[in-house]
C-alpha cells in the first residue's frame, strides 16, 4: 500500500524535538512520501546557517536514505528578513519547493463565469488572479495568464528549490475571500501529485527511489513567464518518470 505522510505547523510553530520525531516516525513507518510544509529558520541556529548539519536535516537525511521521499517547504520572507532556504529543504536530496504565483492579464470581467479573482489582505485589494479556468465561456487561460515567482520567497543564496508551486490559498466565503499564503500551501500540491504518479507506476511495476523522484521533480518542470525558476509539472513528471530511458 502506498503510503503519503504531512507534518505542518500549526500557525507556523512546531516544537524542534516534535518536528524530529515526525520525521523518524514516518521514516520507521515505511512512509513513501513525506510532506513538511514546515522548516527550521536559519537564524534560530547557533551561529547562523546551519548548512542541513543539525537535528532536523539528519533525521531527514536518514530517512531519504531508508527511502522516504521528503517533499519540504523552501520557507517564506518575514518583514524582517530574506532568510534564507529553511532546513530540512537545504538538503540536496530533499525536494524543495518554492511559490509561484499566477496573474491575469485579461481586462477586467464582471462576471462570476471569469476565471480571474480578486481578494482582500488587510483592506488592500489585490490581483486580479488567474483561477486556471479560463476568462469566460470561450476565452483560454494560456493567452493572459502571466506566471512569476512569489515575492514572499525567502532568499535562495543557499540553495535553489528544486521546483516551484501555488502558494495562495484563498480561505473565507465566496463573496469575501481572504487569501492565506505561503510555501507550506505549495509543498502539498507537489507530494500529493507526486503520490498519486508513484502510486500509478507502482502499478505498472515502476518503483522510483526518493533520488530518482526529486530528479524527475526537476526534469519534469515548466518553464514560467519570468525567471530561470520552473513549476511543477505532474504530467512531465510522470513521463520523466515512465520513460524507459530514464533509468
Amino acid at each position: 500500500m502506498f503510503d503519503l505522510f504531512r507534518v505542518v505547523a500549526g500557525n507556523g510553530k512546531a516544537k524542534r524535538g516534535n518536528f524530529v520525531q515526525a520525521i523518524t516516525d514516518a521514516s520507521r513507518r515505511g512512509v513513501d512520501i513525506l510532506n513538511l510544509s514546515i522548516g527550521v529558520h536559519h537564524h534560530e541556529e547557533p551561529g547562523g546557517d546551519c548548512g542541513g548539519h543539525c537535528r532536523v536535516a539528519d533525521e531527514a537525511r536518514l530517512a531519504i536514505e531508508s527511502g522516504t521521499a521528503v517533499v519540504a517547504a523552501a520557507g517564506n520572507r518575514t518583514k524582517e528578513d530574506s532568510l534564507a532556504v529553511h532546513c530540512p529543504a537545504v538538503l540536496d536530496d530533499a525536494i524543495t519547493v518554492g511559490g509561484f504565483v499566477s496573474h491575469c492579464r485579461n481586462d477586467l470581467i464582471e462576471s462570476k463565469d471569469a476565471g480571474q479573482y480578486w481578494v482582500r489582505n488587510d483592506e488592500t485589494l489585490v490581483g486580479p488572479y488567474c483561477g486556471q479556468r479560463g476568462c469566460g465561456p470561450a476565452d483560454e487561460c494560456d493567452a493572459y495568464r502571466y506566471e512569476k515567482p512569489w515575492q514572499g520567497n525567502v532568499s535562495f543564496h543557499n540553495a535553489v528549490p528544486d521546483v516551484l508551486a501555488p502558494v495562495h490559498h484563498p480561505v473565507g466565503t465566496e463573496a469575501n475571500p481572504t487569501l492565506q499564503s505561503g510555501t507550506s500551501f505549495g509543498t502539498p500540491v507537489v507530494s500529493g501529485s507526486l503520490a498519486a504518479i508513484v502510486s500509478d507506476l507502482t502499478v505498472r511495476g515502476v518503483v522510483p527511489s526518493p533520488v530518482e523522484l526529486r530528479r524527475a521533480v526537476s526534469l519534469g518542470a515548466s518553464h514560467i513567464d519570468e525567471g530561470p525558476l520552473q513549476k511543477f509539472d505532474a504530467s512531465d513528471t510522470w513521463e520523466t518518470l515512465a520513460s524507459n530511458d530514464f533509468r
